[in-house]
């Protein structure tokens, strides 16, 4: 009768993370959710920042609503809402098909950001792959798109 407990102690032993592994996974996350607000803080708020200058010369009235994760910028014309555009941060799991467990040790969560505009959702990208000037020409051509 014990014989099952032991090959179920030996599946579990070989399955289930150790505590140890589980802190590991969670120092990751905290490192990646890290990357996320140093993105917000110094590539997306600036971007934002300069958007709202240049709005306003315009007669446009700009809010910038930050987040920790997120930072979102409210663009208004004669006192209503015209145009949002958010960029939310997230971690995501590398894909691993169809084999879940037997993921490497060595991968780690990707730190990506998705852009919101109104009337749909814009794809998720590394944190790397925009700059400053990148977020301001993304918002250029959906502002664009949304006010004609």
């Amino acid at each position: 009768m014990s014989d099952w407990r032991d090959r179920l102690r030996d599946i579990m032993e070989n399955v289930a993370p150790t505590r140890s592994e589980q802190e590991v996974r969670r120092e990751k996350i905290e490192s990646r959710r890290r990357e996320i607000e140093h993105f917000i803080q110094n590539t997306v708020l600036p971007a934002f920042e300069e958007i709202r200058k240049e709005l306003e010369k315009y007669g446009r009235r700009a809010e910038i609503v930050p987040g920790r994760y997120k930072a979102r910028l409210e663009v208004y014309h004669n006192d209503l809402e015209e145009f949002s555009y958010v960029v939310r941060g997230d971690v995501y799991h590398r894909l691993s098909f169809a084999w879940p467990v037997q993921r490497s040790e060595t991968e780690v969560d990707v730190a990506r950001a998705v852009i919101q505009r109104p009337g749909g959702r814009g794809r998720a990208f590394k944190l790397d792959e925009y700059t400053k000037d990148g977020i301001i020409e993304d918002f250029l051509v959906h502002y664009k798109d949304w006010v004609q």
